[in-house]
């Protein structure tokens, strides 16, 4: 069972920090960690409207030059969610982290939120369902970036004791690719 916002582990009273247990029993909650997604999603479709190109990890603000895109046109208005997005991506702070910051610290106080979640709630078990990058992303710099990354997540969730999934299998987020059928 997950929270909205497509089981992410959430702010306030998003995702799984701001999900209700159920208060039954033999439930499994769910979280999916997709953080920080100027990393793990540079470039890819899945954010129309905010897309980033380049980024190493870790990194920190300053982020490289907004890119526009076309699948997320200005309103006549002027408002251009993909802009805002880019704008304010570091002015979250309600966890204690800037959510535009891609760094080791930022991924442990993320796994650490949810653990928290759990332990608020009497140690409800949890596992992250889902976590991973776009690793087709061209923009990603053969720099070790992914490795860096990966042993950051890995790392959390070993140090908080969270079971976990890579998402996928066969696919944009595949960790290797795959003998054709």
């Amino acid at each position: 069972m997950g929270g909205n916002e497509w089981n992410d582990i959430g702010y306030d009273d998003k995702g799984l920090t701001g999900f209700e247990p159920l208060g039954l029993p033999n439930i499994l909650y769910t979280f999916h960690s997709y953080e920080p997604k100027a990393f793990t999603n540079q470039g890819f479709v899945s954010e129309p409207c905010f897309q980033t190109t380049g980024l190493s990890f870790p990194f920190q603000h300053p982020m490289p030059t907004f890119v526009a895109s076309v699948n997320c046109p200005t309103s006549p208005s002027g408002f251009n969610e993909g802009r805002f997005k880019y704008d304010n991506y570091d002015q979250d702070e309600g966890n204690g982290t800037h959510f535009g910051m891609a760094t080791v610290e930022f991924i442990e106080r993320r796994i650490q939120d949810a653990k928290d979640w759990s332990i608020r709630n009497g140690n409800l078990p949890i596992w992250c369902g889902e976590w991973g990058l776009h690793r087709h992303i061209p923009t990603i710099p053969d720099d070790g970036s992914i490795e860096r990354f990966m042993s950051a997540m890995l790392d959390s969730f070993k140090t908080q004791a969270i079971d976990w999934c890579w998402w996928d299998f066969e696919g944009p987020f595949t960790i290797f690719d795959p003998v054709p059928d």
